[in-house]
């Protein structure tokens, strides 16, 4: 069986600043584990970083 990655937005938990942090989600036999990162963003930021017509675009 092969794991599955996602980087996403934990919108549950609302830091100072208006900020979510940006955590690794890793699925595994249908069991979900997350693990933090160092990382913070808006959701809009977040969306724009993460829409694939703008990868490679952002300068």
């Amino acid at each position: 069986m092969a794991a599955i990655t996602l980087i996403i937005l934990d919108q549950r938990r609302l830091k100072k600043g208006g900020t979510y942090p940006i955590k690794l989600r890793l699925t595994f036999n249908r069991e979900q584990r997350y693990y933090k990162t160092p990382y913070n963003q808006s959701p809009d930021e977040f969306l724009k970083c993460m829409d694939a017509k703008q990868v490679g675009n952002s300068k």
